[in-house]
């Protein structure tokens, strides 16, 4: 099952989805790579004029899955603290890659945000800029 879900909507309507509605779609490490992924890709589709982030299930985002295993990419070696450094800085790129994209995010949130949801849905700010001026 993919975490991230990338739907063409409409025709300029790009819907990025959430997959993870067991957890209320909380952030694992597995879940942001996908994001960063999924961001990049829209960002790049120039038939895209807008996205929609949502959540699948009864949740937008729960905030950090603190059941997650998963590893973060080059920490072979690492102690628990800078184990610890290289996660909080995985998490937190995922605003500034959203606001790299050229398009505006819509985020529609269908039930709780705590914590990274939060930060989500509040990680574009209204500072939409036309192609022609960037």
């Amino acid at each position: 099952m993919n975490n991230v879900v990338i739907e063409k909507s409409g025709k300029y309507i790009t819907v990025i989805k959430l997959n993870r509605p067991e957890c209320l779609n909380a952030m694992s490490i597995e879940f942001v790579s996908g994001l960063y992924d999924a961001f990049k890709k829209v960002g790049k589709d120039n038939d895209t004029r807008v996205v929609l982030l949502t959540g699948e299930g009864r949740g937008f985002c729960s905030g950090l899955d603190l059941e997650d295993e998963g590893d973060i990419p080059d920490v072979d070696g690492f102690d628990i603290p800078r184990f610890a450094m290289r996660a909080m800085k995985h998490y937190a790129k995922i605003v500034p890659v959203m606001r790299d994209m050229p398009q505006p995010i819509i985020a529609a949130i269908n039930g709780p945000a705590y914590g990274g949801g939060l930060c989500l849905s509040l990680g574009k700010p209204g500072s939409f800029k036309p192609p022609c001026c960037n």
